[in-house]
């Protein structure tokens, strides 16, 4: 029975020595046919490899993949590759359960432009979001977001792709929105508007459009080269290439005259209105001749080059008054001397 027992001892150590030349004992190329396959960690350009597979030195992969496990199943995480536009390019996949979940979702090619989304990048960084934007009134989708740390705040940057009232579910209807935000208020996107960002621009490539402002509140507005500042345009000049809803403050103002400047009042043609017909006229309508009425200028605003000629049209008259009057205050001043020098 003893030797029994040491016969079997024997042959565990023989097995595990065995074992233990086999985990020191380098492979040799010309060994190695068919599927080689071992236990432990594989080194190659070390004795000493320190993980399943320790390489010192380079790796050549012509063109090939690499594979990463989804469960019990193979999928491809990486691939060097070639064709036509591109040359020699790097695809990244995720080995996702689903066939949608094992696309590509980013390739570097030769040029050096990164594409995700796309695999013909046209720039450094080329984006491309795949999936159609809902149709319906305020839908919206989130293209790019880079966020930072200000503090006590999260500071963020967004673009997303927005439908306006329409909802017609085409391009014509889209706006792309630009908005910073702080904390979670991108995360909060209103579901009708997508406004929820501090301040945003909108560009809206069907009508030319351009807005900017905060929330619901439109501070300013580029309309096909017309220019809006504050919440309204005004429908009396809706053709105007400057519209403000408000005050405006400068130092210098020029305005070019579109109408011609009234010399004409000295020209030796020119009617001047008798004292009694502007008397008889504006005690009939409350205003002074080819001025305007104080409801055109409530409905339609003043004009200032036309209002200023306007106005310089009547000094001049009132300059011509006063010298008629200058005149006929001297006649009278010679008749009454006249008449004193014969009473005397």
């Amino acid at each position: 029975m003893k030797h029994k027992i040491k016969i079997l001892l024997l042959a565990i150590s023989a097995i595990a020595l065995s074992n233990a030349a086999m985990a020191q004992t380098p492979w040799s190329g010309t060994a190695l046919t068919g599927d080689s396959y071992r236990t432990g960690n594989v080194g190659i350009g070390t004795s000493s490899p320190s993980e399943k597979l320790d390489v010192n030195g380079n790796i050549v992969i012509p063109f090939g993949n690499f594979f990463g496990t989804s469960g019990t199943t193979y999928k491809k995480l990486l691939q060097t590759g070639w064709d036509a536009t591109n040359l020699d390019y790097l695809s990244f996949y995720t080995a996702g359960a689903n066939a949608a979940d094992q696309n590509e979702k980013m390739r570097i090619t030769m040029n050096g432009n990164v594409g995700i989304g796309i695999n013909n990048p046209k720039a450094r960084l080329h984006i491309y979001e795949s999936t159609a934007l809902t149709s319906g009134s305020g839908q919206f989708m989130p293209l790019t977001s880079v966020s930072g740390n200000t503090g006590s705040n999260a500071f963020h940057h967004n673009t997303w792709l927005q439908r306006n009232s329409s909802g017609l579910g085409s391009w014509s209807d889209v706006v792309l929105v630009d908005g910073v935000s702080v904390d979670g208020s991108f995360a909060n996107l209103n579901s009708t508007t997508g406004d929820n960002a501090k301040t945003w621009w909108k560009r809206h490539a069907y009508s030319n459009t351009q807005t900017w402002g905060d929330g619901s509140n439109t501070y300013m507005a580029l309309e096909q080269g017309k220019l809006c500042i504050g919440a309204k345009r005004s429908s009396a000049h809706s053709n105007a290439l400057l519209s403000v809803d408000g005050k405006i403050v400068c130092k210098d103002l020029y305005v070019t005259a579109s109408s011609d400047w009234p010399d004409f009042v000295f020209e030796k043609n020119y009617k001047l209105a008798s004292l009694s017909d502007v008397r008889a006229y504006y005690e009939k309508n409350n205003h002074l001749p080819n001025v305007p009425t104080a409801c055109e200028i409530e409905e339609k605003g003043i004009n200032m080059s036309e209002m200023s000629a306007i106005q310089m049209q009547k000094i001049e008259e009132l300059t011509m008054y006063i010298v008629q009057l200058k005149d006929e205050l001297d006649e009278l001043k010679k008749q009454i001397s006249v008449k004193e020098n014969k009473h005397d």
